[in-house]
């Protein structure tokens, strides 16, 4: 399941913060929510 979401992650163009799990565009260098570096 885990490694389906990740293909899926990455075709949407979204990365996943790896801190607090928010969903950020792949154009972000920071998360959104907690401010760390992706």
């Amino acid at each position: 399941m885990k490694m389906l979401k990740k293909l899926f992650v990455r075709f949407a163009g979204v990365t996943t913060c790896r801190e607090c799990g928010t969903l950020n565009w792949d154009t972000h260098e920071t998360c959104e929510n907690c401010g760390r570096d992706l």
